[in-house]
């Protein structure tokens, strides 16, 4: 048990140093356009190129998803990911940033990928998934905070240089997945999904990452202008930054929830409540409202995330305990950060912001009705074992 906890918290550590670029997304581009001065298209185009980078890394491990070597995987990925956070404390030319946002991508879509693999193989995969999720919300919120202060004080490059350290240091700790701890990360469930061609698992997983790939087009596109919505509504910046920030912290120590309730209930009752939940936090932002009303969409927003994608990944992994399944929706998860805001923002330039909410309420019910057969025909299997 103690290798197989020490191999979990490494796995969730590698993935959340993978994820920084996606968890400060909004500071990252501030920090771009204030101290390298960039443009705004130039900003965008830097992450758009790290989001590239992670969907081929992704795709390298999904081919080599059933044979893989876990340390061999989490450690080129940490040592692209530490080279290129090396390159980008020292150019600030916007192709050669975007060069280095590339590779960097391409070393956390090794690391991600490899890290949902090694969760699920792990019987605590709920626990696991919102222990993720909730550490990336508060980071998260702990950058919004905290990034105008550090950009300040050790600016652009003395943030990478810190996070280069880290790698390194990340790296040599990654020597200590061993191969005990890939068999202790193994489940105990010797059954293997089938996946062949028209199978029900087949259908089944096709239609939770559907609903998967809904829910984060939605979600996303909602996020990315939240802050948006607080200005058009009239509210002051600090206001804004507050209750997005306290949200996010409110969401990470809700993520607590899987990991107490596990599968006790069955997946369906928290994640069917959660879409059901993040349904509601869309409407509640229509219309004129106040800052209290706000804050509150934002809380249960997160709260209702935090709740949902460990039971969303924990239901793939149970369909599929290879960990195809899962890899997959981190590629989906990468779709769903290029087609959400996108989308949110052809359907405010058509429709306003209201007309945008009730667009994505409307894309979550869609995907909760998806989604609702394989999870309860999940739980029913479950329950008759």
């Amino acid at each position: 048990m103690k290798t197989k906890t020490s191999g979990a918290v490494l796995a969730v550590t590698y993935a959340l140093y993978a994820l920084l670029v996606i968890m400060l997304t909004p500071s990252l581009v501030s920090g771009m356009v204030s101290e390298l001065a960039f443009s705004l298209q130039q900003a965008a185009e830097v992450i758009s190129g790290s989001m590239l980078g992670a969907t081929v890394g992704t795709l390298i491990v999904l081919t080599n998803a059933t044979k893989i070597r876990f340390r061999r995987y989490f450690a080129s990925g940490i040592v692209a990911i530490a080279v290129a956070d090396l390159f980008a404390a020292l150019l600030v030319d916007p192709l050669h940033v975007t060069l280095t946002f590339i590779l960097r991508g391409f070393g956390g879509g090794l690391v991600v990928a490899t890290a949902f693999i090694f969760f699920a193989r792990d019987p605590r995969k709920e626990g696991i998934f919102a222990v993720l999720l909730g550490a990336q919300l508060i980071l998260a919120a702990l950058g919004i905070y905290y990034m105008p202060t550090l950009m300040q004080t050790i600016g652009w490059g003395g943030l990478f240089v810190c996070a280069c350290i880290i790698g390194v240091v990340l790296f040599v700790s990654s020597m200590q997945i061993t191969n005990n701890t890939v068999s202790a990360a193994k489940t105990e469930n010797p059954t293997q999904a089938n996946l062949s061609a028209f199978s029900w698992l087949t259908i089944s997983v096709t239609l939770c990452l559907t609903s998967y790939l809904l829910h984060f087009v939605a979600n996303t596109a909602i996020w990315t202008f939240f802050e948006q919505i607080g200005n058009a509504l009239g509210f002051q910046s600090q206001a804004i930054a507050d209750a997005l920030a306290l949200s996010m912290i409110v969401g990470g120590i809700m993520a607590i929830v899987p990991i107490v309730l596990g599968t006790r209930y069955g997946r369906s009752r928290p994640l069917l409540s959660s879409i059901g939940l993040i349904l509601i936090s869309a409407l509640l932002l229509i219309g004129q409202v106040s800052e209290l009303w706000y804050f509150m969409g934002a809380a249960i927003y997160n709260t209702a995330l935090s709740i949902g994608l460990p039971y969303y990944q924990g239901l793939l992994a149970e369909l599929d305990p290879s960990g195809r399944a899962l890899t997959v929706s981190s590629l989906i998860g990468s779709a769903g950060w290029i087609i959400g805001p996108l989308l949110g923002a052809l359907l405010e330039a058509e429709f306003g912001f209201d007309g945008m909410l009730m667009g994505m309420a409307g894309i979550f019910a869609v995907a909760l009705i998806l989604v609702a057969p394989m999870v309860i025909q999940a739980d029913r299997r479950t329950i008759s074992l």
